[in-house]
């Protein structure tokens, strides 16, 4: 495959938008070796579905010879990114998120090649940093520039407490890339403002700003809204094979071909065919399901996991076993 196919490939599956895709497409045709960064904060033993949207996408630039930055926020989850929350969050201990850490870094060795990931915790050098430079980090950014964030500026006309640890979460997560020094950076939609103030940031610690990606979110099981621990629609990447597999057979059918897109491998031409024969009705959506269970179920634990959960699904739904 030419290396412009593969190029322009990388920037369409997964993709919501691009910030600086000009800089990321001059660096991946020029040979040089990119460092994509993915954070995640610890804040629940959980590691669900949606995470391994980002992660599949840092394996497509391993894939192509990049590094691989994954970044455990263990002291931003203790604050919590305050985005989209009406209310200030209870903080965590540093022991708190140092333990749902493990699990973290355990599930994501699944999706990404880990001989060529550097893992990072925060701590490395927050527990480190002084007084003086926690206040150069603070000049790097004006107050009104943090107003700008939709929360904050929400929780201000609502008359809402907003604490200045939630508006130093920001910098914190800046600060990530100053040190591990990204040439891109992964996330939803939602982190636009901060991988903006991020940029801003480098360029004030005299580093070239990285560019971003901004990756599309996983519908949850209810269809309602982003998949997210808080909002009990996840698919948890360590419970039960069995319960795994119900969860994705009860999917709403319209859902189907963005799962498949988002969390899965399949290449995009199979995706086509999938998506063209449930719309011709040649593929029936429990059918399509249970290839999705089985997928997903297999790189959560095993093959033979997902082939029993499979099984028992079944001879307990006899009746949709027969419309497929």
């Amino acid at each position: 495959m030419k290396i412009e196919n593969t190029v322009d490939a990388i920037f369409t599956r997964r993709v919501s938008e691009v910030i600086d895709e000009p800089s990321i497409k001059t660096k991946l045709v020029s040979g040089k070796q990119l460092r994509i960064k993915y954070g995640i904060d610890p804040t629940a033993t959980s590691f669900h579905l949606g995470h391994t949207v980002p992660l599949r996408k840092m394996r497509e630039f391993q894939d192509l010879g990049h590094i691989g930055v994954f970044i455990i926020g263990d002291f931003t989850a203790q604050i919590g990114d305050p985005v989209g929350k009406s209310d200030t969050r209870n903080m965590l201990t540093l022991q708190e998120t140092q333990k749902n850490a493990k699990e973290f870094v355990a599930f994501a060795s699944k999706f990404i090649d880990m001989s060529k990931t550097e893992v990072h915790f925060q701590s490395e050098w927050y527990n480190t940093m002084t007084l003086e430079k926690s206040i150069r980090l603070m000049a790097t950014v004006t107050k009104e520039q943090l107003m700008r964030h939709e929360t904050f500026r929400k929780r201000e006309k609502e008359h809402k407490p907003l604490g200045f640890h939630e508006m130093f979460y920001t910098l914190l997560m800046a600060y990530d890339s100053v040190m591990v020094h990204p040439d891109i950076e992964l996330g939803g939609p939602d982190q636009k403002f901060n991988f903006l103030i991020t940029r801003q940031v480098m360029e004030k610690f005299g580093l070239a700003p990285q560019s971003a990606m901004l990756l599309k979110f996983l519908s949850g099981t209810d269809g309602a809204e982003k998949m997210s621990k808080s909002s009990g629609n996840f698919i948890g990447m360590s419970e039960n094979p069995d319960v795994q597999f119900e969860k994705i057979m009860k999917i709403r059918d319209d859902d189907i071909v963005n799962f498949f897109d988002l969390a899965t491998s399949v290449a995009i031409e199979k995706l086509q065919i999938l998506k063209s024969n449930l719309e011709s009705q040649k593929l029936h959506p429990i059918a399509a399901k249970r290839c999705l269970a089985l997928e997903i179920v297999s790189q959560a634990h095993s093959k033979e996991e997902a082939n029993e959960a499979d099984l028992k699904f079944f001879e307990a739904h006899r009746q949709l076993k027969n419309m497929i």
